[in-house]
């Protein structure tokens, strides 16, 4: 597609018209930027000031499957609530018959 010198013309004075879009476009794109480059910013701050994980370990021992104290301690307290609850069905009940002979 050529080009004729009246549409050279013409193309030269419309130039500005042209050109504003584009350049509000890149201006309000370079703003945006900006406002995202910033709000990272103060969110990485905030990030370095917070914890956000807190890695516990609730006991240190191992038993011989190799799980940690965790399990452990799960068990000992079944073990313990089973300990009660048969204690609890071997007591005698209070204002019972006892017949034994």
């Amino acid at each position: 597609m050529s080009i004729t010198p009246m549409d050279m013309q013409v193309m030269v004075q419309r130039a500005p018209e042209v050109s504003k879009p584009i350049i509000a476009e890149s201006q309000n794109a370079a703003a945006a930027q900006a406002s995202l480059v910033d709000r990272f910013t103060k969110e990485a701050l905030q990030n370095e000031e917070r914890v956000l994980e807190v890695h516990q370990t609730e006991s240190e021992d191992v038993d011989e499957d190799g799980r940690g104290g965790a399990q452990q301690d799960k068990r000992k307290k079944r073990r313990r609530e089973d300990r009660e609850e048969e204690k609890q069905a071997d007591a005698p009940r209070a204002g019972g018959f006892d017949v034994s002979i």
